[in-house]
């Protein structure tokens, strides 16, 4: 449309030139014919007539062409009163001329004959004027033959002048027609070759042509061509890439939220053309679908309409598995159901999985979804310990900014360290260690039933053991554990209506942290800074969980036995959080402390070794033994110990002060010890340590 529409207006403009040139002609002519008046000279006065003529044919003849190319009203209108003037100038010159000529002529045959002639040819048809009378006298009729002659050969040149002025005339319009369509062409090229090399940056661009220097139109016509076979030559190269690239598989879309608009991207890439029927785009549709996807679309085949039917199929597609809040809830249980990072490809994983549901709810505006502060901490929770730990101090210069974190810092912190550890060369230096059991490991179930001894301990805070469907963490806060309801568990009235006891086992049950009651950890690593606030309490559980003066009396009961006696005191282990216990060695009874294996190892060294480990919930010092330590090659600094124990205390020990870290082999944690004491040596046998098969007599040591 731009080309025709240049061209047009190129074609007026050169044929208002023209018309332009054929009425200066016409002008000249008649300044002309008036000074030949005034000189009296009226042979000359006749050759003027004659070439006036003529060009008053050429001025009619290309004001044709011009008049039949306007298309406003109004310039077809000026056109009109344009040519009238001209016409009734020549009018008026010509019978001034031929009236000038019948006053000096003595023969006023031939100059009769010669007027007749001439308002035959240029006035009769336009102003419809009657011939005058000719002369029947002998004398005229050769004058007059004379005079037609000459005339013949006067309209045979000028048609043959103006033959070839127009053919002339045609070419330059047809040359001048074909530079801009050129010239329309050439620019458009340009936009779409700017835009398709856009981003490559061996291909220069295209400049823009200067405004100020017009080139010549060859040059022009040449660049042109030039470009369009370049861009020819690009989009040919494309098109054999493309046929060259290997088949493309579509995947089948089973009506799986996740996997919507990932199936909806390839099928409109490979299938929704504009080029391909919308009957085979139907078709193509049903065949990659399946399942409850397939079912949802298939009765659209039966259409009549095949674009009503395949945009009705689409439409249910959107509708029932892409609904932005059916999505974006899929997404929140997969990320909340992750399973336990081990390694650092989990971690990688789990940051690639969070940035594909990040970006899939902020194209869906859903962002906010997984923006909540509970489930930003389910999130946090899955990292490892040290994680967690930076966590912390991002999330502390995020919130003196002014604002809550988001799920985009979330997302870019687990991506940053997931990058940091994914290092081919340092990456493992702080990346998850598996460890192997020494030769000498001695297997629990193999130790020996011999030297038993007991220890009196007060247990002040019994451990929630951490169980393998622990790690399968649902999404706790959509709805109350208890009656399912939309609140929180400590809100619950159902909760609320069981005693302690039985408060405490449904949350071990449910594998609850007791200070909070959340999924995935234990009360004493919870990172909430709440305590029991019953007075005179001040631990870390729920006020929920907090026992009453009859829990207390009946555990304390459990004190009164005496060393001497010969009878096991042996009773199925309380939940309650606050357990004073007491055992007296006896022939068919076992005391089961809390010894696990782990790995240990010095900070300044990094040399592993596996041992056991007594968890004290009574103790406010960690003690390692000095065998263990010139094993590591660990060395501290000098220290003094006062030791209080059942037995007595010993005051003015000098130990030392190491640093060390600890490894579980249940699930890869990592702790770090500062200020462990060292003894010579440590007085806890293996005899104590639970065998699997004694464990498991206990619900909550079952796993």
């Amino acid at each position: 449309m731009q080309t025709k529409e240049s061209a047009g207006e190129i074609d007026i403009a050169a044929l208002k030139r023209k018309r332009g040139q054929a009425k200066a002609a016409v002008t000249k002519m008649m300044t002309s014919a008036n000074e030949k008046i005034r000189e009296n000279k009226p042979e000359e006065l006749k050759s003027v007539l004659e070439s006036l003529d003529l060009a008053l044919a050429h001025l009619q003849e290309v004001h044709k062409c011009y008049h039949s190319r306007l298309t406003d009203d109004i310039d077809r209108e000026e056109s009109d009163a344009y040519e009238r003037l001209i016409i009734m100038n020549i009018h008026d010159v010509r019978h001034e001329a031929l009236a000038w000529l019948q006053e000096k002529e003595e023969d006023g045959a031939s100059v009769h004959s010669y007027v007749d002639d001439e308002l035959d040819v240029t006035t009769q048809a336009m102003f419809s004027e009657p011939p005058a009378d000719i002369n029947d006298e002998d004398s005229a009729a050769a004058e007059l033959e004379k005079i037609q002659a000459l005339r013949k050969k006067v309209k045979e040149n000028f048609e043959l002048l103006l033959r070839r002025n127009k053919e002339e005339f045609e070419l330059e319009l047809q040359r001048l027609h074909h530079k801009a369509e050129l010239d329309a062409q050439m620019q458009h090229n340009q936009q779409k070759m700017q835009a398709f090399t856009a981003d490559l940056h061996s291909t220069p661009k295209i400049g823009k042509i200067p405004t100020t220097q017009q080139p010549s139109p060859f040059q022009m016509a040449d660049d042109s061509i030039s470009q369009l076979l370049e861009f020819s030559r690009q989009h040919y190269q494309a098109q054999v890439d493309t046929l060259r690239l290997p088949p493309t598989d579509l995947i089948k879309f089973d009506g799986e939220p996740l996997q919507y608009w990932k199936f909806m991207r390839l099928f409109t890439t490979m299938v929704d053309k504009e080029s391909i029927s919308a009957e085979e785009k139907l078709t193509r549709l049903h065949q990659y679908t399946e399942g409850k996807a397939r079912d949802a679309i298939s009765h659209c085949l039966y259409n009549s309409d095949p674009n009503a039917g395949f945009k009705e199929a689409l439409d249910r597609l959107k509708s029932r598995f892409g609904n932005p809040h059916s999505i974006s809830q899929a997404w929140v249980e997969k990320v909340l159901n992750f399973k336990e990072i081990r390694d650092n490809l989990q971690l990688r994983d789990f940051a690639d999985l969070l940035r594909g549901c990040k970006d899939t709810l902020a194209a869906m505006k859903c962002e906010e979804e997984l923006s909540g502060r509970r489930t930003l901490f389910e999130i946090i929770s899955k990292l490892p310990s040290d994680l967690r730990a930076k966590w912390l101090n991002k999330n502390y210069d995020i919130t003196k900014e002014g604002h809550l974190p988001k799920l985009n810092d979330v997302v870019n912190f687990v991506e940053t360290e997931a990058e940091k550890r994914s290092d081919p060369v340092f990456g493992g230096l702080i990346g998850f260690k598996k460890y192997e059991k020494p030769n000498n490991f001695t297997s629990p179930t193999k130790v020996s039933k011999k030297h038993r001894q007991s220890y009196p301990t007060t247990v002040k805070a019994a451990a929630v053991c951490e169980s393998k469907s622990a790690r399968t963490k649902q999404p706790a806060y959509l709805k109350c554990l208890k009656c399912s309801e939309q609140h929180f568990l400590n809100q619950c009235p159902g909760f609320r209506s069981l005693t302690v006891p039985e408060r405490l086992v449904f949350v071990q049950e449910k594998n609850l942290c007791q200070n909070c009651f959340m999924i995935g950890h234990s009360a004493e690593i919870c990172t909430r800074n709440w305590v029991c606030n019953v007075p005179g309490c001040g631990q870390k559980h729920n006020k929920w969980l907090h026992p009453n003066h009859t829990n207390r009396q009946e555990t304390a009961a459990g004190q009164d036995s005496t060393d001497d006696t010969k009878t096991t005191q042996r009773t199925q282990p309380s939940r309650s959080p606050n357990v004073t216990c007491g055992f007296a060695g006896a022939a068919n009874g076992k005391v089961c402390l809390p010894i696990v294996p782990v790995v240990v190892r010095g900070k300044a060294t990094n040399i592993n070794s596996v041992t056991y480990a007594l968890l004290d919930p009574g103790a406010n010092t960690s003690l390692v033994s000095e065998e263990l330590t010139k094993k590591l090659k660990v060395k501290g600094k000098p220290a003094r110990l006062d030791l209080d124990t059942v037995g007595g205390s010993q005051e003015g020990i000098f130990t030392q002060s190491v640093d060390l870290e600890i490894d579980s082999l249940h699930d890869g944690s990592t702790y770090t010890l500062n200020g462990v004491r060292t003894l010579k040596k440590l007085n806890i046998g293996l005899s104590c340590l639970a065998t699997p098969d004694e464990a498991a007599r206990w619900d909550h040591l079952a796993d």
